[in-house]
């Protein structure tokens, strides 16, 4: 519908602006029968015309004594000031994050960074009575609770490689431990899968 009707407004349309163009003057708006006669006299009055073609000297000087004055101090341009503004001094190179961002300097009270957050994570997982959520809340300066929150919902990765031993017919096998219930750190699916793992090697 849109290119419907822009088509027919575009018909035609180069004639019609020559046509405009070529034209003296443009129509001038009507003017308001309260007017009309006070601007017709004016208009034929010669010594009006003549005025309004000269330079009112008297005019000018009154427009030359207007300024304007304020008590107000002025607003500084962040734009200028910036571009005018030297090169940095500092010119080294930035540090690479392991994260992919740089973390803030200074942490306030009650927060923590992802780095830190791992940090003490990993800490009381290999030390769970050393680091416990009193320790590290006075450490890194974060509430017990919010601590014993983040200890219980998030943990770092374990990697476990079994070790390999090679029988006299060159075939690899996985040696688990004995007692694989005493593997309190892995969860209940894993004990399970390592088990079936070692039952299907033996057979």
């Amino acid at each position: 519908m849109r290119h419907a009707m822009r088509s027919v407004k575009n018909i035609n349309v180069e004639n019609r602006a020559h046509r405009v163009i070529d034209k003296e003057k443009p129509a001038a708006a009507p003017r308001h029968p309260s007017t009309v006669e006070i601007i017709k006299n004016l208009e034929q009055n010669p010594e009006i015309k003549e005025k309004i073609k000269q330079k009112d000297s008297e005019l000018s000087d009154r427009l030359k004594q207007v300024y304007v004055t304020s008590d107000e101090k002025p607003e500084t341009d962040q734009g200028s000031s910036s571009r005018n503004r030297g090169l940095p001094q500092n010119r080294a190179t930035v540090e690479f994050s392991p994260y992919g961002y740089a973390e803030p300097k200074i942490i306030p009270e009650g927060k923590t960074t992802l780095q830190k957050a791992l940090e003490f994570i990993s800490k009381h997982q290999e030390d769970s009575l050393l680091w416990n959520a009193q320790v590290i809340s006075d450490k890194y300066k974060v509430t017990v609770k919010d601590t014993e929150d983040v200890l219980e919902h998030f943990k770092a990765f374990e990697v476990y490689v079994p070790p390999r031993d090679v029988d006299g017919a060159g075939q690899t096998i996985l040696r688990f431990p004995q007692n694989l219930k005493s593997a309190e750190a892995k969860p209940p699916k894993l004990l399970e899968s390592l088990k079936m793992t070692y039952k299907n090697i033996k057979e």
